[in-house]
């Protein structure tokens, strides 16, 4: 049985796609492969793109799943004013949970009363608490591990040389070995820059929220306003130090390479 939600037995998913525009063509994709098995529950779905060759146990999670290549997100959250649009429809389910703030999923850890939205949030986070890291590199040599599987798979690329995550805006030629990289670099196309600063009296906005949580916590947090004022004060002194050694280093020069000034000086003193 799927453990995705738009598996669910009795969950009407034409009513979902019903809800969402799909205005967006989808470019050609190389034929699909299906390996025939004699297991039924194997994931005998394959991707055709070249570098890619994922696998799956059905047909439709194929189906979204090429929608990472083509950057086609045809699932449109309906919810108010909100424009934001997925690639897979089990995404979409999920995201209208963040409208009704159904945080379901609670973290049981000791003193943690976190809540998250997705189950898959959920496990994320509490593996900050047992820093357990379940996701192997399998390259012979290599020893790393990760957290989150989407991290494993950027890193394997890597290994592999492979950027299978291209960027489609006209005349650029960027390519991406994971999928987190490909959005924050198009935002730079567009100037989209949805991250603000949550602090009061602060209009900046970011990329990534990766930049916007470091904007915080080096500008508007104690820590970081005492590291910041420790980094100006070695700036000073650096430029101090500088200053001084430049006014000695001219003083040398003029003594030693223009000695006649010097002595001219002396006897319009005397």
């Amino acid at each position: 049985m799927c453990s995705n939600e738009c598996c669910t037995p009795g969950l009407d998913i034409d009513a979902f796609i019903d809800l969402c525009s799909s205005d967006e063509p989808a470019p050609p994709l190389p034929k699909r492969i299906k390996v025939e098995t004699q297991q039924p529950d194997d994931h005998s779905y394959v991707c055709g793109v070249i570098g890619c060759g994922k696998r799956f146990k059905h047909k439709h999670h194929l189906t979204d799943h090429e929608h990472t290549h083509t950057n086609s997100r045809p699932y449109k959250c309906t919810w108010g004013a909100c424009s934001k649009r997925f690639n897979h429809l089990s995404s979409l389910i999920r995201h209208r949970r963040t409208h009704t703030d159904n945080r379901q999923y609670k973290c049981e850890w000791k003193g943690c009363s976190k809540t998250f939205t997705q189950r898959g949030h959920l496990q994320t986070h509490q593996r900050t608490h047992t820093n357990e890291r379940p996701f192997k590199c399998s390259w012979a040599g290599c020893t790393m591990a990760f957290s989150h599987k989407q991290t494993l798979e950027a890193h394997e690329n890597i290994h592999a040389g492979l950027k299978p995550y291209a960027c489609t805006y006209d005349g650029c030629d960027a390519r991406f070995a994971s999928a987190p990289p490909l959005r924050v670099h198009k935002r730079l196309h567009s100037g989209l820059r949805p991250y603000k600063c949550p602090f009061e009296g602060c209009d900046l906005s970011f990329l990534s929220n990766w930049n916007c949580k470091a904007h915080f916590k080096g500008m508007h947090t104690p820590e970081g306003q005492a590291r910041q004022k420790k980094q100006e004060q070695r700036i000073a002194k650096f430029l101090t130090k500088t200053v001084l050694t430049s006014n000695v280093s001219i003083t040398f020069h003029l003594n030693v390479f223009r000695p006649n000034r010097r002595r001219n000086s002396r006897e319009s003193i005397l």
